[in-house]
């Protein structure tokens, strides 16, 4: 990664000052919250392994393995999974020149599996990870009751933002549950003080819009809804009939795996798996909705050069829906990825519009994926690190109480005074909304921000309005 422009270059030092200051300046923690949390989880651990000992599959361990049987050994479960119950695996491992392919144990396979014995051996993988890498982790980064991540700007290859020590960045907020656990464990520094996020909405798309400037995909981030939509083409539903919880499933598994290079049989598989807990809008039971359309079989879902599909199959229907969302629905942006990659392929590096030039990852020549992905993923944050820096300026500039204290993907993290909260969203958005565009020509899609105020701690956060005037 090259910052070649000057614009690049003033980016990239200007940038690493203000995260060194937020870094300084570090997020609170509750510690006696966190040490109850380790303590707790720890128990909870240590109760699903008596559970699990208790099962047939740790009896057939301890068969098979006598004395040497270690209840969370990898690859005495792969044995046990696929060779002694022969369950089909997921995917494979790819080996190497003294260890052959072997069956991957990792969360989507047990929920694949799904018998009893999966499911609570993946609680407790998700517990001795919540314990271990993630509380205990943030245990052994507190100093006087703070934290300070790192958020260096030479770690990732296509210029993404990055944390360490601990990462910041990494912090689980789809489970619900271990979210909880984990992020209550960050509060406002002072009582009068709160914790806000403003954050960037859909903006890799909105960048990745700048780049093939299709209309359609311009027009869907702007003003229309392509989860929703999407939702209705996999499902076969009509609107009223997409739950919030069938359109997010879209979202996840169809529209954000297309655009980060997924295709049909991974997302036929993972689409028909989730299926299998939603309803629709009235409460009927998704798959049953699929069966009175005629689709009763999810497919083969297999890779490979010589795969089939079944027809009248979820993944033949699936593979339609992807046909149609690359070859109509947004063709332009679809040309747009493969030339890229072309012109990639020839010359060997590419320009972002941010000014930073890509040449190889960390281990070598862009794949396809990344080489597709990494443009609109460094640029966005890059406009989140362009108003990183000036609201920093401000922030000083006007003595504020308020600071700030990190980023994360797409999200700018603050530590506010109560009284502050509101002309920092505002300011935020004259920057990030405003000002950004004035400076950054090739911004042909304005950038929008969310706000989500965090007055108890950064788990118990609620979106918040403001008044975007200044």
């Amino acid at each position: 990664m090259i910052a070649a422009t000057p614009g690049a270059i003033e980016l990239m030092c200007r940038g690493a000052v203000a995260l060194s200051a937020a870094t300084a300046q570090g997020i609170r923690v509750d510690v006696p919250y966190l040490d109850r949390t380790i303590d707790e989880v720890a128990k909870q651990i240590a109760v699903i392994d008596d559970e699990l000992r208790q099962t047939d599959e740790y009896k057939a361990q301890e068969r098979k393995f006598g004395a040497a049987t270690k209840l969370t050994s990898d690859d005495q479960i792969i044995w046990l999974l696929f060779d002694h119950q022969g369950h089909e695996p997921l995917s494979h491992t790819p080996g190497s020149a003294t260890r052959a392919p072997r069956p991957q144990l990792n969360d989507p396979t047990l929920r694949h599996i799904g018998t009893p014995y999966c499911l609570k051996m993946l609680s407790r993988r998700k517990l001795d990870k919540l314990h271990g890498t993630y509380l205990q982790g943030i245990k052994r980064e507190t100093v006087d009751g703070f934290i300070h991540p790192n958020f260096p700007l030479h770690r990732a290859v296509t210029y993404r933002g990055a944390s360490a020590d601990p990462n910041w960045t990494n912090m689980p907020i789809r489970n619900k549950v271990i979210a909880k656990y984990l992020r209550s464990a960050f509060i406002p520094s002072q009582p009068d003080h709160v914790l806000l996020e403003i954050d960037l909405k859909q903006n890799e798309v909105r960048v990745s819009a700048c780049y093939s400037q299709d209309e359609k995909l311009i027009y869907d981030t702007l003003h229309g809804d392509m989860h929703r939509d999407m939702a209705m083409e996999c499902f076969m539903l009509e609107q009223h009939q997409v739950s919030k919880a069938v359109r997010n499933e879209a979202k996840g598994d169809f529209v954000f795996a297309e655009f980060y290079g997924s295709y049909y049989p991974d997302v036929a598989r993972k689409l028909w798996h989730e299926a299998a807990k939603l309803k629709i809008e009235d409460g009927t039971p998704l798959l049953d909705h699929l069966a009175s359309q005629g689709i009763t079989e999810r497919g083969e879902c297999t890779k490979g050069e010589r795969r089939e599909t079944l027809p009248g199959s979820f993944e033949a229907h699936i593979k339609r829906v992807e046909q149609r969302f690359w070859t109509e629905r947004f063709k332009k942006h679809d040309d747009w990825r493969k030339q890229w990659w072309n012109d990639y392929l020839k010359n060997g590096y590419f320009q972002m519009l941010s000014g930073f030039v890509v040449t190889f990852g960390k281990s070598g020549p862009l794949g396809r994926n990344d080489c597709i992905n990494s443009p609109s993923q460094g640029a966005a944050f890059h406009a989140l690190l362009w108003g990183f820096i000036r609201l920093g300026d401000w922030l000083r500039k006007n003595k504020m109480r308020s600071k700030l204290v990190g980023q994360i993907h797409d999200a700018i993290t603050l530590d506010c005074h109560k009284d502050e909260w509101r002309e920092v969203a505002a300011k935020a958005y004259q920057l990030l909304v405003v000002d950004i565009r004035k400076s950054w020509s090739w911004l042909v899609v304005p950038l929008d921000i969310e706000v989500e105020l965090c007055e108890q701690n950064w788990f118990e956060k609620r979106p918040v309005e403001f008044n975007s005037a200044v």
